[in-house]
């Protein structure tokens, strides 16, 4: 593969993984990889019924447990205890 064609891959992972200004600060709030934060935000969301682009902060307070769930899954124990106690604060103190 070349490398005009590894890069054309990886943007179209990226492209992907988008939704409402709630989905795009959690998913930055996530604080892992760009791509696995999103990927693993949207992931759950689809699992928990939720349309990335239709995100609201109260459907993420809802989807917390799975999000949680799956950054241990995913992450060291500190790592994924961090980034959730990040994104449990950005959820408690949400202001539009």
């Amino acid at each position: 593969m070349s490398n005009d064609q590894s890069r054309k891959a990886t943007a179209t992972a990226l492209d992907k993984y988008h939704g409402s200004k709630v989905f795009e600060k959690a998913a930055f709030t996530i604080g892992l990889d760009e791509l696995i934060s999103r990927k693993l935000l949207w992931e759950a969301a689809t699992a928990g019924l939720v349309d990335s682009w239709k995100m609201t902060i109260d459907d993420l307070g809802v989807l917390l447990p799975e999000v949680e769930r799956r950054l241990r899954l995913l992450a060291g124990p500190d790592e994924a205890s961090t980034a959730f106690a990040r994104l449990r604060s950005f959820v408690l103190n949400w202001e539009d």
